[in-house]
């Protein structure tokens, strides 16, 4: 008696072979692209100077998709000799949007695809389960980006054994960075002749909008070499002329101003929506005209932590803080920390006379493993240099230091310099858990903040907040 799976395949394979006969002559080159960011996308990849990987940001029915399905055929058709990926953030995603729009591209445009299915749902599951799927004649891996940032051992060792030489990412802005990389690596390598290349086809994460992908592709500061390996191209959801106009303006009405940039028009702004440090916006708070002024006191406030151990170093002019420096030390400890913020002292000139030290309370607790404190490492490493203690017996109240924090920046009081980018990280990312403390589910983030919080509250609290909290807390070092 044959097996379920030979029924199955019995049941399936009638139904494929159908489809292919129905199937149009390959018109691939008929793609008209629509005008804006596809277009320019379009040009990008017909040209001989194409980059290293493309990100697409695309607004919602902008057809970011579709011109990610096109961009694979493309390939396929152009060597198929070469090995591709398509891939997805999560495997939902590939077997419920990704697969469904490339099944429906081969479909109207006559690309051979194998396996397929009777509908475009259909191929997708198929595809989806098998992991591999062929575009005319080139063999393309199916893929979640859970393979290339798996957590275990064994999941990272076999992404690294993969050798592709074109990948098509959709929605990968949702994707870990450590995926990224690991799939960067492979890019160029098995067979074929096409150089390394990837596309990204992705909204902007809105959870984390100012991520790795706006780091690679976006950021105007990256270096020049980086400008010219990735590229970021914008695809607005209004370039889409097959659109209603009546579904784009209740789009435009639904969504706040900063969603609507957002989904609709691909621009990185910071949502507040939950956010902790809501009145932050780097459009107001970034200085990189700030300096060191040898004629005020200097603020430094630490956390403490192995990775990453964090610190950061400001002055204030009258009632506003400039934040000049970040310490974001991987892999690290208080050791390395407390030398690193003294040399940076010390190469101040001339050397500061008056210094400010904030931090974590719980620094002066002494752990199972060490009779040495956090803060006995620190105050050591300070010795020489005239310093007046800031932190007190208990850290403040949560939430009576965030309200300080967001009333200096609601008053614009609160300057940082742009190189502070883990700092900005913090702000535009830290949101509240479901307890309404802050959210350290992600180890790297927050610390900096915290030093940020500890300072500004110690040097500005709201009226009235938490005042035993800084009484008595002034002993000079």
């Amino acid at each position: 008696m044959k097996n379920f799976a030979s029924l199955r395949a019995l049941r399936v394979e009638p139904k494929i072979k159908a489809r292919q006969g129905n199937r149009q002559k390959d018109c691939l080159f008929s793609f008209c692209p629509k005008p804006g960011g596809q277009t320019e996308f379009y040009n990008l990849v017909m040209s001989s100077s194409f980059p290293r990987a493309v990100d697409l940001i695309g607004g919602i029915g902008s057809g970011k998709s579709y011109a990610g399905a096109w961009y694979a055929c493309m390939k396929a058709k152009q060597d198929p000799q070469s090995r591709g990926l398509i891939s997805a953030n999560e495997y939902g995603q590939l077997e419920q949007s990704t697969i469904i729009a490339l099944a429906e591209f081969c479909d109207r445009f006559g690309v051979p695809l194998s396996p397929v299915a009777e509908t475009p749902e259909e191929t997708a599951r198929l595809i989806a389960s098998r992991r591999l799927c062929t575009i005319y004649n080139a063999p393309v891996l199916v893929l979640s980006a859970n393979k290339f940032g798996g957590t275990t051992t064994r999941a990272k060792q076999g992404a690294r054994g993969l050798q592709i030489r074109w990948a098509w990412l959709d929605e990968w802005a949702y994707a870990d960075k450590s995926a990224w990389e690991t799939l960067n690596g492979r890019l160029g390598r098995g067979e074929g002749s096409i150089p390394g290349q990837a596309v990204i086809t992705s909204s902007i994460n809105r959870n984390h909008p100012f991520n790795w992908v706006y780091e690679t592709f976006s950021d105007p500061d990256r270096r020049e070499e980086l400008k010219k390996l990735y590229v970021a191209i914008r695809c607005l959801t209004a370039d889409n002329d097959s659109l209603d106009p009546d579904y784009l303006r209740s789009l435009e009405t639904s969504y706040t101003p900063e969603l609507a940039a957002l989904e609709l028009r691909g621009e990185y702004v910071a949502t507040t929506e939950g956010l902790i440090f809501r009145y932050f916006q780097r459009t107001q708070h970034l200085d990189g005209g700030m300096a060191y002024n040898p004629k005020l006191p200097l603020h430094l406030s630490f956390d403490f932590n192995h990775s990453p151990a964090c610190a950061i170093a400001s002055q204030v002019y009258g009632d506003t803080v400039f934040i000049l420096k970040e310490w974001y030390l991987l892999n690290s400890d208080t050791f390395e920390l407390a030398k690193a913020v003294v040399k940076w002292v010390k190469e101040r000139q001339p050397v500061p006379t008056r210094i400010l030290v904030y931090g974590d309370a719980s620094g002066s607790a002494k752990t199972a493993n060490s009779k040495t404190t956090n803060w006995a490492i620190v105050i050591k490493e300070l010795e020489g240099l005239r310093w007046l203690q800031q932190w007190g017996s208990s850290n403040p109240s949560v939430t009576d230091s965030i309200h300080s924090c967001n009333a200096l920046f609601h008053q614009n009081r609160v300057f940082i310099h742009p190189d502070c980018k883990e700092l900005v990280k913090d702000l535009e990312s830290l949101k509240f858990d479901k307890n309404g403390n802050i959210d350290k589910s992600d180890l790297m983030r927050s610390h900096l903040g915290d030093c940020l919080r500890y300072m500004l509250h110690t040097l500005f609290p709201l009226p009235d907040a938490h005042r035993q909290w800084r009484e008595g807390v002034a002993t000079w070092g």
